[in-house]
């Protein structure tokens, strides 16, 4: 698969399962996703490029931030190299082959086992890779073993059109790709899931509402502080109650007037 026809449709152009639009409202919505992350990061995301000149082969490699938790990246590689159907001459890495890697625990419990079995995983990174996820099926989250748009992919693509790095010529000068280095340089999958974890936690932690014994026993008599999500119901039932009592009491208050 080229990087242009992931771009177009990643199942296939005989598969429809995805209509025309479903593909293109998912894509606005990672453009919008990743315009945010763009303007909390103020538009600094690091990269690094390669260039394997034995091979004809050219590496991208994006340090992804991730949405929810702050200074927190994931790792997105792109490989691009040539067969038959790539013209020598050709400059648009998009009209090369690709092959993809990522440790986003999305990409890595959803995708990474149907993209091995489609050959499109890079193979070189293999050994940074989930060994669970690479072996089984994703079974819930992927049953048909799809392979459609890896929102932490797109974000890598997205920004590597904004840099317009996407060819040949500018990535003539880029040095010279070394395996070690480039597996040196990115997280372990299965130590990066676990640090996602402990940070997911740490900020759930924080938006917990701090709220003394009294209130804290009648919050409870509503069902508001009973789970993970306590602090988004309190504001949500917190703004209706006191609503309800204000037209109440305005009700009130129009009737007697009209006495």
């Amino acid at each position: 698969m080229t990087l242009d026809e992931y771009l177009v449709n990643p199942l296939g152009k005989a598969n429809a399962v995805m209509s025309t639009a479903l593909r293109e409202a998912t894509k606005l919505q990672y453009s919008q996703k990743f315009d945010n992350i763009l303007l909390r990061e103020n538009g600094k995301i690091n990269f690094y490029t390669y260039r394997d000149k034995k091979n004809n082969i050219y590496w991208i490699h994006v340090k992804v931030p991730s949405e929810v938790v702050p200074k927190f990246y994931y790792d997105v590689v792109f490989k691009f190299f040539q067969d038959s159907k790539v013209k020598v001459t050709h400059y648009d890495l998009k009209k090369w082959q690709v092959n993809f890697f990522s440790n986003d625990p999305a990409f890595v419990y959803t995708y990474e086992n149907a993209y091995k079995e489609k050959g499109l995983i890079i193979k070189e990174l293999i050994p940074k890779m989930s060994k669970t996820a690479l072996k089984y099926k994703a079974k819930e989250k992927n049953p048909t073993e799809l392979i459609y748009y890896s929102k932490i992919l797109y974000f890598g693509i997205l920004f590597c059109q904004q840099r317009d790095i996407l060819t040949t010529t500018r990535l003539f000068e880029a040095p010279e790709y070394n395996n070690q280095q480039l597996l040196q340089n990115i997280e372990d999958t299965d130590k990066i899931i676990e640090k996602r974890q402990e940070e997911g936690n740490k900020i759930s932690k924080k938006k917990k509402i701090e709220v003394d014994e009294n209130t804290a026993r009648k919050l409870k008599q509503y069902g508001i502080l009973d789970g993970e999500n306590a602090a988004q119901r309190f504001v949500m039932k917190a703004t209706k109650v006191p609503t309800i009592k204000k037209t109440k009491a305005i009700n009130k208050t129009k009737s007697i007037k009209k006495k």
